[in-house]
């Protein structure tokens, strides 16, 4: 990784804000970026979008309590949206 760079990215959660101990903070990147561009929307991370690991199992995250966890990437869906601090049935697109 090159100076200035890094491979984790805090979440911007917007207006709707994250008021849960276990609410997600940091997430792992899938490649490193400049510190500049070093976060994410929770839209992003539904979307399964521009995070991930190095790590070929699984992505290390953080929550605003300072816990540090590692999520397998076969962790259930709902639990990245539980730590996101949003309901599954909020996420799901109306068809």
């Amino acid at each position: 990784m090159a100076e200035g760079e890094t491979t984790y990215a805090l979440i911007q959660y917007g207006d709707t804000g994250a008021g849960s101990r276990d609410t997600l903070l940091l997430i792992e990147l899938a490649e490193p970026v400049p510190f500049a561009e070093a976060v994410v929307t929770v839209d992003e991370i539904l979307a399964r979008q521009r995070w991930g690991s190095l790590h070929t199992t699984g992505t290390n995250v953080a929550s605003h309590s300072g816990v540090v966890r590692f999520l397998a990437n076969d962790t259930d869906e709902e639990e990245p949206l539980r730590l996101l601090g949003r309901e599954v049935a909020e996420c799901q697109v109306a068809e």
